[in-house]
C-alpha cells in the first residue's frame, strides 16, 4: 500500500549531485512486467487511457496521456507519465503520475502533482526516483519515490536569485529581440506594456513573474533602453544584478 508523507530537508541538492536522468520512452513500451500502451476510450478523444497487457490501469476522461520516463531496478519498474488537456485555451498545468509495476502485485497508479515553473525534471539515485515539480507560489517542490512511499520536499525560493539559465535567456531577449525592435524601425515606446515583444517571449515572461527574484520592471526598462540605443545598455553581470536579483 502506498503512503503519502510530508517531509522537509535538503535531500534535493544531494540527489542532483549523485543521480542520473532516466531515458524518455514512447508507446507501446515492452517492459519486464508487461506491455504498456496508450489508447482512446472514444474515437473522437485523444489518447486518454493507459493499458498494461490490454487491461486498463488509468483513464483521464478526456485529457491526453503520454509516457515520459522509465525507471527500473531489480525488483520493479516505474513509468512516469503526464496528463494534459489539449488546445491553446486549456490553461491547465501538466499533471504527473507514476505507474508502478512488479511481479508481486497488480500495476498501480499514483498521482504526483501539477508541474509548476521550470518543473518536470526527473532523475534516479539508486532505488530512489526524484521528480522536480518546479515552482508554484514561490515554493519549489520535489517528490521522491522509494519503496512505495512518496515524500515531498518543499523549499522557498524567496530571497534566491533567478536561475542562471533563465537570466541568460532574459539577456538574450535584450540583445536579440529588444534591440531588433528598434533596428526594424518599430517604436520602442510600448515595450514596458509588452508591445512589440513576441508571443513566445511574453509567455515565458508570464511564467517568470511567479518568481520574486525576477524584477520585471527593471528588465522591461533595460529592454526599452537597449531598443532605443541599438545596443545592450548593460553588460550581463550588471543586468543580472538588477533584473535577476543576482549577487555580486
Amino acid at each position: 500500500m502506498l503512503r503519502l508523507l510530508m517531509v522537509a530537508g535538503s535531500f534535493f541538492l544531494c540527489a542532483v549531485a549523485t543521480g542520473f536522468v532516466a531515458p524518455e520512452v514512447t508507446t507501446p513500451l515492452k517492459t519486464k512486467h508487461g506491455l504498456v500502451e496508450t489508447s482512446r476510450s472514444k474515437d473522437w478523444l485523444p489518447e486518454d487511457t493507459i493499458l498494461v497487457d490490454g487491461e486498463v490501469v488509468f483513464q483521464s476522461s478526456d485529457h491526453s496521456v503520454y509516457l515520459k520516463n522509465l525507471f527500473a531496478n531489480n525488483k520493479s519498474e516505474t513509468i512516469l507519465f503526464g496528463v494534459m488537456c489539449l488546445g491553446s485555451s486549456c490553461g491547465e498545468a501538466e499533471q504527473l503520475y507514476i505507474l508502478l509495476m512488479d511481479e508481486h502485485s497488480k500495476p498501480n497508479v499514483l498521482k504526483i502533482g501539477a508541474v509548476g515553473l521550470n518543473g518536470g525534471r526527473t532523475w534516479q539515485d539508486g532505488d530512489r526516483i526524484m521528480v522536480d515539480l518546479g515552482i508554484t507560489a514561490n515554493i519549489n517542490t520535489v517528490a521522491t519515490l522509494k519503496d512505495g512511499t512518496i515524500e515531498y520536499s518543499r523549499s522557498s525560493v524567496v530571497g534566491q536569485p533567478l536561475a542562471e539559465n533563465d537570466c541568460q535567456w532574459l539577456y538574450e531577449v535584450v540583445t536579440d529581440e529588444c534591440i531588433g525592435i528598434g533596428k526594424a524601425g518599430s517604436s520602442c515606446d510600448g515595450i514596458p506594456k509588452g508591445i512589440g515583444l513576441s508571443l513566445r517571449v511574453l509567455g515565458r515572461l508570464g511564467d517568470l513573474e511567479q518568481q520574486p527574484s525576477f524584477k520585471e520592471d527593471a528588465f522591461l526598462e533595460t529592454c526599452q533602453s537597449s531598443c532605443r540605443a541599438g545596443v545592450a545598455i548593460a553588460p550581463y553581470k550588471k543586468f543580472a544584478l538588477i533584473s535577476c536579483s543576482a549577487t555580486q
